[in-house]
């Protein structure tokens, strides 16, 4: 199955929406507006043996499901209102676990200011063994007035940018930082309001840095070159590692003027610009050899043994 192709196919089957709805699939949020008030809202999932180890604590869990939906306000520099969970709960959990779970989902939505307001629990059949967390988010644009940041908006000369470092956040008993990240909500906001009109695009890194990039290029119909030895690389991380590593939730947007070197004490770095000169959603890499498209490169989800 290439999910890739599916998400495609759903963009391109409702380029045409309602008059409310004013961004639809292939961002991090839609948006609908109603009585004047913009809306967006987010939906996104962990599974155990996918997202997670098998018999990881639920603590963890739940603090990554969570975490997880609320990088995606972060990712278009917005500001969270609150969150709705469900959880499909292994037949083999008991009571206590379940409520473990739940109190992670709960303390970790007030801590990010996206209180969770509602929900569903459902116990699934005794040989259904992986456990399913779903947490909507509902957020607003920034005070300031910005509409948000989209994954469209980057255009021809923007300088690509990221927060943090790249590669080694999942080891390969499943274990890693993907667990205890934080959403850089806060450090968005900041970057909208410093740069306000001149950061033109953004997207969360989860699905690798070629793969997240390739959006932004596809969307705004253009290609990017990547400077492979600008990338922030954690220590003992390849730069192959570093482009395929996934689950990173931090941020990579396109600017134009001058950028921070910084922005709440989190680093920024410029790798790359946005370009015309390729097949629109190429990302070429310049490395020593031969310059490569990496734009097909990003995560592939195996922990747990899959």
């Amino acid at each position: 199955m290439d999910e890739s192709a599916i998400i495609s196919h759903i963009i391109k089957s409702t380029d045409i929406l309602p008059k409310p709805i004013i961004i639809g699939p292939g961002d991090d949020l839609g948006m609908i507006v109603s009585n004047g008030m913009k809306l967006l809202a987010g939906v996104d999932q962990v599974i155990e043996g996918r997202h997670v180890k098998i018999g990881e604590e639920p603590e963890k869990i739940g603090y990554k499901a969570m975490a997880r939906s609320l990088s995606d306000v972060a990712a278009m520099a917005a500001r969270p209102l609150g969150s709705l969970a469900t959880a499909a709960i292994p037949g083999s959990w008991d009571q206590d676990k379940t409520i473990r779970l739940c109190d992670a989902l709960r303390e970790t939505a007030y801590r990010f200011e996206a209180p969770l307001f509602g929900g569903d629990i459902a116990v699934l059949a005794a040989d259904q063994e992986h456990l399913v967390v779903t947490v909507t988010v509902l957020a607003e644009p920034p005070s300031s007035g910005r509409l948000v940041t989209t994954r469209r908006g980057a255009v021809e000369g923007d300088g690509i940018y990221m927060t943090g470092m790249l590669g080694g956040t999942i080891d390969d008993d499943g274990g890693g930082d993907h667990l205890e990240f934080t959403p850089r909500i806060k450090q968005a906001l900041e970057l909208s309001s410093i740069l306000e009109e001149r950061l033109h695009s953004m997207i969360d890194l989860s699905d690798g840095l070629g793969v997240d990039l390739k959006s932004i290029a596809q969307l705004s119909e253009l290609s990017a070159v990547i400077d492979a030895n600008s990338l922030p690389i954690r220590d003992d991380v390849t730069i192959e590692q570093a482009i395929q590593s996934g689950e990173e939730y931090e941020l990579l947007f396109s600017a134009t003027g001058d950028v921070p070197d910084h922005v709440l004490d989190l680093p920024i770095t410029r790798i790359g610009t946005f370009i015309t000169d390729h097949a629109i959603g190429s990302i070429m890499l310049e490395n020593d050899g031969p310059v490569r498209d990496i734009s097909n490169l990003g995560w592939q989800h195996r922990t747990g043994g899959q």
